[in-house]
């Protein structure tokens, strides 16, 4: 696809579970023509940043007729929404398109590109560029636009296509050459508009982007453009209930991404979760570890304890995101590997905090598979901890059940956390943090009978005869059977009957001077 592609697939798009996104052409169109026309949007895959570039194309290009489409959606109500209404000359470039399954190094992407886009202009403008050979694309744009004064949108889709994937320096430095000669040469000029996407940011070189003209919007620095990638909480309630989906749920498997001030979910994640109601991880079928498995089998630069220590469900913040140079064949410092986790979306950036974690139960799962396959020794041996903990439960061995929370509320809970209840609750999560195995996504604070269970863990399907629904209730300074009883006492068993063929109650409680702890656990059948 290159000039103005067909506008059928975006008219496709358009049907059941669409989310309108078109707030974005409103604020494209507000960056015609000036230094800001020049746009790059980086998102991890199934973001819905092809879904966006396919409409730009459907609305801008003058080849198109699609006005029934975008009366009906956000931008008609914009003041420039007409005047840009299929109005302009669209090239539409998806790069993935020039790539050869037989060419695994890309020696022919470049020459595939040039002469791919090279021959769609003189398709269209062939009394122009009939008289010689097109060689080269700016050539042919400056041409056209001296001949017609006729200008150009740009619409670039999967512009990191060639870093991500040939990884060769040769490639990439005959690629970024490439754009430079469209964006930052006489080319410029014949460009109202240049939005390109992909997951990557632009470039770094040792003194400056060779494309330093672009606006870059990124998962560190969304800025406008945050909630135009992704759905955000108002557009996943709306399809919750459209799909009679529990929002709670759906919010703690999917929610995570901080993007300046909106909590974004991953788009592909909802709409299959919609179609299957099954609350498991997409993300595999969305994204890949697998280009950082030799850094993490080698563990150069101890990544795999930062990985550990985002599972626990803690927060990084000394993490230097230039170090990155948003290339994936120079992955040579702790902080680029990081970083590039965050473009990948498998972590995620809290501009207000600082801080980096891991967004949301999908991605846990994801990053505990990339553990263990890599064979860390300290997260297998969490990992074997944790499992041994929801067996003592289930088999009401409270005496080591309550050993072990104390050994681990010694070790991870700070002096300042240690006395209070959060601080226990924190402790908790993090030593059944395996439960993910058997378990749902663990309810705090769960409404039920005459109160709120402090944590909740239910069988997921198919599990309910092996595990038990476990009740807990945190106390200090009291007693275990005074957590117990409370739990009896306020009913919060009443909403959990059928969720698996056992209730265990489990009451815990430390002495915050002798820093002992205790647990009972009673069965309910």
């Amino acid at each position: 696809m290159f000039i103005d592609s067909p506008d059928y697939v975006f008219r496709n798009n358009v049907q059941d579970g669409f989310v309108d996104k078109s707030g974005l052409i409103s604020f494209l169109n507000t960056q015609f023509g000036g230094e800001n026309r020049f746009v790059l949007v980086s998102r991890p895959r199934r973001f819905g940043k092809t879904m966006a570039i396919r409409m730009l194309n459907a609305y801008y290009s003058k080849r198109l007729n699609t006005k029934e489409i975008f009366d009906k959606l956000v931008v008609s109500k914009s003041p420039s929404y007409k005047e840009h209404l299929n109005q302009h000359n669209v090239l539409y470039i998806d790069m993935q398109f020039f790539a050869q399954s037989e060419d695994l190094e890309g020696k022919n992407f470049i020459s595939n590109l040039t002469r791919g886009v090279c021959e769609e202009l003189k398709k269209f403008y062939l009394n122009v560029l009939s008289n010689e050979p097109c060689t080269n694309i700016k050539d042919a744009l400056v041409k056209i636009y001296s001949e017609t004064s006729q200008r150009f949108i740009i619409l670039i889709d999967e512009w990191d296509y060639a870093l991500r994937v040939f990884k060769n320096q040769k490639i990439t430095e005959a690629y970024i050459d490439l754009l430079r000669e469209l964006f930052k040469s006489q080319a410029s000029d014949c460009i109202e508009l240049a939005y390109m996407t992909g997951i990557l940011p632009i470039k770094r070189y040792n003194s400056q982007s060779d494309l330093n003209n672009f606006n870059e919007y990124t998962m560190i620095e969304p800025s406008a453009l945050a909630p135009y990638f992704g759905f955000t909480t108002s557009e996943v309630q709306m399809l919750c209930q459209k799909y009679n989906l529990p929002f709670d749920t759906t919010q703690k498997w999917y929610d995570g991404y901080k993007l300046n001030g909106f909590e974004i979910y991953n788009p592909r994640a909802i709409m299959r979760l919609g179609a299957s109601k099954n609350f498991v991880s997409y993300w595999t079928q969305t994204g890949s570890m697998d280009v950082i498995t030799d850094v993490l089998k080698f563990d150069l630069y101890n990544v795999r304890a930062d990985l550990l220590n985002l599972y626990e469900g803690n927060e990084i913040s000394s993490v230097n995101f230039n170090n990155f140079n948003c290339d994936v064949s120079e992955l040579n410092s702790r902080d680029a590997i990081i970083t590039f986790l965050v473009h990948l979306g498998y972590l995620a950036f809290d501009a207000g905090k600082k801080s980096i974690y891991i967004p949301n139960q999908e991605i846990r799962i994801e990053i505990k598979e990339t553990l263990k396959k890599d064979k860390y020794p300290a997260f297998m041996q969490k990992y074997q901890d944790s499992l041994k903990l929801i067996k003592d439960i289930n088999e009401s061995n409270a005496e080591a059940v309550a050993r072990y929370i104390e050994k681990l509320h010694n070790q991870v809970t700070s002096i300042i956390r240690y006395n209070n209840e959060d601080g226990l609750r924190y402790v908790l999560l993090t030593a059944m943090y395996a439960a993910d195995e058997y378990y749902q996504v663990p309810k705090q604070e769960y409404p039920s009978g005459k109160g709120f269970a402090d944590l909740v863990f239910i069988p997921k399907h198919g599990f309910e005869k092996q595990y038990a629904t476990i009740v807990i209730e945190l106390k200090w300074n009291q007693s275990a059977n005074t957590a117990l009883e409370q739990i009896k006492e306020r009913n919060f068993t009443q909403d959990l009957e059928g969720t698996s063929d056992a209730i265990l109650l489990v009451g815990i409680n430390y002495d915050t001077k002798s820093k002992i702890h205790s647990c009972e656990i009673e069965s309910m059948i």
